[in-house]
């Protein structure tokens, strides 16, 4: 009888913490989540944004504006797949990457989101104060755009993404060029979705 109501136990602590495994949990969006062939996803957009600023920060670019620490408008970053990817996710990380590396000032008064708006406000009142104009002189824009490629053989898909950001002078004697550019490609394979933990 002993023997039955252990067995009868361990199995019911099985079913129970199995059954548990599927109920809403945190996991960091870092290492874990779903994992689909066809979307972008929040490690996809993390990994690509890290990777290109890294770059850009330890190529020595930065130090080719007139001034230390340059001052960096965020551009046009265009989305050219067909998975509706949250740019603001993109740009709110760049921004807090390049503003925490205390290597370059970003312009938050330029474009058309939520933070821009409540700097140009600032700004207009500051003119409207001292009567003077304020120009804001940028040294640089990062722009963006992502791509997407997709294949596929029998039952498996692939899609690629590829990630590319450039950065253009906008002041002195490089004004106008190109000071530095990465593409940074994440493929996906399989069957279907998937989780990873």
């Amino acid at each position: 009888m002993n023997l039955h109501k252990t067995v009868l136990s361990v199995v019911v602590a099985v079913c129970v913490g199995g059954c548990a495994s599927t109920d809403a949990q945190r996991i960091d969006p870092g290492v874990q989540g779903i994992v689909r062939v066809g979307d972008v996803d929040i490690r996809d957009i993390n990994e690509a944004r890290t990777v290109a600023l890294e770059s850009l920060l330890s190529t020595g670019a930065l130090a080719k504006a007139p001034k230390s620490p340059p001052i960096i408008r965020i551009g046009t970053f265009t989305n050219n797949t067909s998975t509706k990817i949250p740019m603001a996710m993109v740009l709110d990380g760049i921004e807090e990457q390049l503003t925490n590396s205390g290597q370059a000032i970003v312009n938050t008064s330029a474009g058309a989101n939520p933070e821009a708006r409540i700097a140009q406000e600032k700004l207009r009142r500051k003119q409207l104060e001292t009567g003077e104009s304020v120009e804001i002189a940028d040294d640089f824009e990062l722009t963006g755009r992502i791509e997407q490629a997709k294949s596929s053989a029998g039952d498996v898909r692939q899609t690629t993404y590829q990630f590319s950001f450039a950065l253009t002078a906008l002041s002195g004697d490089m004004a106008g060029q190109q000071v530095w550019k990465k593409a940074h490609p994440i493929s996906k394979a399989g069957k279907k979705s998937a989780v990873s933990f």
